[in-house]
């Protein structure tokens, strides 16, 4: 009794893990602004947005050659390895399985462009916030069409 007692403890407490990663849209504008502002002013401009890109990608290409690899993806933010395989598939435009930096800040513009949605060349901590509400009810929809909900 006791034994099924605690699997039924272990379940319940990893039914938020099974039901998939959450956002908290508030919290990541303020800290994609803290990342990308770097003027403080409360506006993000493309010149900013391109050079936290690019710094981002130094970081991820850990021997600093040009390329991230799958290991290097890894090895900056450990996840599950499909995970970062599908990161890797996402901006290897021309499927070597690396990365370059190119490749990596080739989609900067079209992302910068869909986060400014008044398109007056900046990026506010409120749309930030809608465009993470947005992934965040992309992701809701998506949890719930693999979870067979309607």
């Amino acid at each position: 009794m006791i034994r099924l007692i605690s699997l039924i403890i272990c379940l319940v407490a990893a039914l938020p893990a099974m039901a998939g990663p959450t956002y908290d849209p508030e919290k990541n504008a303020d800290e994609q602004m803290g990342f990308w502002d770097a003027n403080a002013d409360g506006a993000v401009t493309l010149e900013e947005f391109s050079r936290s890109k690019a710094g981002r990608f130094h970081q991820i290409d850990g021997d600093h050659n040009g390329f991230a690899t799958l290991q290097e993806w890894l090895e900056f933010r450990p996840t599950k390895k499909i995970v970062a395989k599908n990161l890797l598939k996402r901006w290897d435009a021309n499927a070597d399985n690396v990365v370059s930096r190119e490749e990596f800040l080739q989609p900067t513009m079209k992302a910068f462009q869909q986060i400014d949605a008044n398109h007056d060349q900046l990026i506010s901590r409120q749309e930030l916030v809608d465009d993470w509400t947005r992934k965040k009810q992309d992701l809701d929809a998506y949890w719930q069409d693999e979870s067979g909900e309607q």
